[in-house]
């Protein structure tokens, strides 16, 4: 019999042999036996962070030790997963056989029983690590492996706030997953996972880097509204609609998705030096209203629906190259701070480019084949940054370059003001109705338009200038020449202002201004 000297019990070993029997509980036949071991794993993680008699790294290594467990259960294969299809309906599937049918409501009770299991650890995880970054959860700290888990039943991460790795590798979801609202202060992990259902990352931040390499989105994707601090890649499959609107990209973004739904990608920002967005859309893209301040290259469209590129400013290069699309596409209303390539695509639908500005290094829209009609009109050609010494981006460092083109639709130039050099060169025609009413050229630079021997029209030239067209004289081109002047010192003032700054979209206001009044001038002449 103790004394009462005796030390009290160190709750430290009842603990580790509770910790013992709840891993033995898991290891059970009986569902229900499991279901009080994983209850147990629940209570002893929070009895050990709630111990503030020990030292806190002592109550995190204790934690982790738990945690661990908790997610190696999570991860262990279930033999029936693989019938989830099955198995999660109220009802046996009348394709089954008559043995299968008989066996259904014993199967689905186990199942059932199982999902109730793991449910139970994932909702104590959830309720745990849901947070901010100021009020972290007192589970955040930890790191989850759930790699290569097949998830048998609908996650709902929603609202958590991780602040270690999540790793999700290989993770396969059944059913709908719900990751909204988290926050990821270290990197994200769904490498090689297939989500089944419908998932959504919408409204969320992520600190650290962003990897979704190999994922299949069998369902719908929501990835809406979302912040990227670092670098993002994503490369993958999405079999439905995927929306990916509204977002932030701070770092280096490489997106590479085989869109076969509907693809939004608008009203998105992106900051990083190296902008890649070469995913392929099957059913259109809505990319419209979106600032780069980065090199970008965008993306294929196979598809007979519209891709919207519309509305954007590109305050860097752009390359949009080799590819086909089926449907119409709209690069309207856009603005072009760098050296613009549009190169080398086949257009079976629609083009229209009206209304754009080309302020970069040269704008080269060369050797394209437009199969239906194509609008270039009201757009203004000045360039407010030289090419760099030795770099010719044109056709004898011709600024505005439709050289090598074939038009076998109506094909609109004008009205359009070139204040540079531009070359038509080699152009084929497959109608008569080119049209280059209202543009306006600058006789003192050097500007040419020729055809293609095998053009099957040409474009109607009087005194070396196709007709419809005008051209500035003496004082007008002395005008022109101070005000694209005062644009060049705008974007060369606008370029070195730091990208998120509010200087450089108040400069940028101030030159889409300029750029319009001599629009104006120049047609009002």
């Amino acid at each position: 019999m103790p004394t009462t000297d005796s030390p009290a019990p160190d709750p430290r070993f009842d603990r580790q042999a509770r910790y013992i029997s709840a891993l033995e509980q898991l290891a059970d036949p009986a569902p229900v036996t499991r279901l009080s071991g994983a209850q147990s794993l629940i209570w002893l993680i929070d009895e050990w962070l709630a111990d503030e008699t020990l030292p806190g790294p002592t109550r995190h290594a204790e934690a982790t030790a738990l945690i661990d467990s908790l997610c190696a259960y999570i991860r262990s294969p279930y033999p029936m997963a693989p019938e989830y299809e099955i198995l999660s309906r109220d009802e046996p599937d009348p394709a089954l056989s008559e043995e299968d049918k008989r066996n259904f409501p014993h199967d689905k009770a186990e199942f059932d029983a199982e999902v109730t299991v793991r449910l139970t650890l994932l909702l104590a995880v959830h309720t745990r690590v849901i947070g901010t970054r100021e009020s972290p959860g007192p589970w955040s700290g930890f790191a989850y492996d759930f790699s290569g888990s097949v998830f048998f039943y609908p996650v709902n991460l929603s609202g958590s706030y991780w602040s270690v790795p999540l790793n999700m590798a290989e993770a396969t979801f059944c059913a709908d997953a719900d990751f909204s609202s988290s926050t990821y202060l270290a990197d994200a992990i769904f490498n090689d996972t297939v989500f089944n259902g419908d998932v959504d990352f919408s409204h969320s931040t992520y600190g650290a880097d962003v990897h979704f390499n190999k994922v299949h989105f069998n369902g719908a994707l929501n990835a809406s509204s979302t912040i990227y601090e670092q670098g993002v890649s994503i490369q993958g499959v999405c079999l439905q609609e995927a929306d990916l609107s509204g977002c932030l990209y701070h770092g280096n973004t490489w997106i590479d998705i085989t869109h076969h739904g509907h693809a939004n990608l608008s009203r998105c920002l992106y900051y990083g030096e190296h902008i890649d967005l070469s995913s392929s859309y099957l059913q259109g893209v809505t990319a419209n209203n979106c600032i780069y301040h980065g090199k970008t290259r965008l993306g294929y469209g196979d598809g007979e629906r519209l891709a919207d590129y519309s509305r954007s400013v590109f305050f860097a290069d752009l390359e949009h190259d080799e590819t086909t699309f089926a449907g119409p596409i709209d690069y309207s209303h856009n603005v072009y701070y760098g050296h613009t390539e549009i190169i080398i695509n086949t257009y079976q639908g629609d083009v229209t480019m009206r209304e754009s500005i080309y302020l970069g290094q040269g704008a080269r829209l060369t050797y394209n084949t437009y199969e239906a009609k194509a609008d270039f009109g009201d757009c203004l050609y000045l360039q407010c940054v030289p090419p760099p010494e030795g770099e010719d981006y044109g056709v004898g460092n011709a600024y505005g370059v439709f050289s090598g083109s074939c038009y076998e639709g109506p094909v609109t130039y004008g009205p359009a003001l070139f204040c540079q050099s531009v070359s038509l060169d080699e152009v084929q025609y497959s109608t008569p109705d080119n049209s280059f009413a209202g543009c306006i050229f600058n006789p003192a630079v050097r500007n040419t338009f020729t055809v293609d021997y095998d053009s099957d029209y040409e474009a109607e030239i009087r005194a070396g200038y196709p007709v419809g067209s005008r051209l500035l004289n003496g004082s007008q081109v002395a005008h022109m020449n101070e005000r694209s002047q005062h644009v060049r010192e705008l974007a060369e003032t606008l370029l070195q202002a730091p990208a998120d700054s509010e200087e450089r979209w108040a400069i940028h206001q101030q030159i889409l201004a300029v750029c319009n009044e001599l629009k104006q001038w120049a047609y009002a002449l």
